[in-house]
């Protein structure tokens, strides 16, 4: 049995870095007074590289295993943890995910009922998947009281492979988490960011996980999660300078900022009163200070880069780049 007060590893690892937050899990009923996330240690470094490719039979990670083991060892010696207990979060776009809506129902009955469901969105199976699921709101129409439910699924090989590959380098695997699953229970905690407060759980915020791969928009609505997308971000695929590349650049940008603004034309066309009040960026493009001006100007809203979060205790380095660690400092929040 897992004691609460035990250092937890979370490992978030990202296409260009490796991102290791250490504290312990942080348990809290809502209506308890909400008490500093504790964080020991924040560490990054690059992800070493796989040149594999994925096949149908068998998960192959994005990464070189081998070495990102050896590396993520050597950083844990050097700043002296001992534990093994160790945390996994994957980002958005490791998931199909789908907003469904079925008839109220006992809990027993809801992960039948959506295993059902999502089906028609998969590629394969259903009994390939790992389902999860959680209730966004609780609605009438025509009498009859529903769920309107957000489901994600994950391969079972893919979640198969990071059980095994954290067990077998001796590590005790305890959680594995959604990035969008994590924010979630985060959500709370905001409630002043880089000293400006903000009202998490009276309002509307979009959070935008700007990535070197993928970009993750997350929508909440007075803290309760109603859309997540992951999109590429098409930037990452010029790397040279050359002045054709340069131009390719440009568009894919431009293409960048117009699929992210795409989606939050698709949440505020849902509804009239579906309005975005605020908008925080993280991850490893918000450091891209032009970018970030740019998505303001696309979306004409204001937009925050999360650098400090005074409910979240950052002991040692990176207190003011909590941006680069968002994914891993939520999974120490547990419901």
């Amino acid at each position: 049995m897992f004691k609460r007060n035990k250092d937890v590893i979370v490992l978030d690892i990202g296409s260009a870095y490796t991102k290791v937050v250490v504290g312990s899990l942080h348990y809290l009923k809502p209506e308890q007074t909400k008490k500093e996330v504790t964080i020991k240690e924040m560490i990054k470094f690059e992800t070493p590289k796989s040149d594999d490719v994925t096949d149908r039979q068998e998960f192959t990670p994005y990464f070189d295993g081998k070495q990102l083991m050896i590396e993520l060892k050597s950083v844990l010696n050097d700043y002296g943890i001992k534990t093994k207990n160790i945390a996994l979060v994957l980002g958005g776009d490791r998931y199909i995910t789908r907003d469904i809506v079925i008839p109220k129902v006992t809990e027993d009955k809801i992960l039948d009922m959506l295993t059902f469901e999502i089906e028609e969105y998969l590629p394969v199976s259903v009994d390939q998947y790992v389902i999860d699921y959680t209730i966004q709101e609780e609605f009438e129409e025509e009498s009859i009281t529903k769920y309107k439910v957000l489901v994600a699924a994950l391969e079972k090989n893919e979640a198969k492979y990071y059980y095994d590959y954290l067990e077998d380098a001796g590590f005790s695997a305890l959680i594995l988490d959604a990035q969008f699953n994590g924010l979630s229970k985060l959500m709370p905690y905001m409630n002043v960011i880089n000293g400006e407060a903000i009202e998490t759980l009276k309002s509307t915020v979009a959070c935008i996980d700007l990535g070197a791969k993928y970009i993750d928009v997350s929508l909440f609505d007075k803290g309760k999660m109603q859309l997540n997308r992951s999109i590429d971000n098409l930037m990452s695929k010029h790397i040279d300078e050359s002045d054709l590349e340069a131009i390719e650049f440009d568009r894919s940008r431009a293409n960048t900022l117009s699929n992210i603004e795409r989606i939050f034309k698709f949440y505020t066309s849902r509804s009239s009163h579906n309005a975005i009040n605020y908008v925080l960026v993280y991850g490893g493009g918000a450091e891209n200070q032009s970018f970030v001006e740019d998505l303001a100007e696309q979306l004409n809203e204001n937009v925050t880069t999360v650098k400090q979060i005074d409910l979240v205790d950052c002991v040692n380095s990176y207190t003011d780049n909590v941006y680069h660690f968002l994914n891993a400092i939520s999974t120490l929040v547990r419901r």
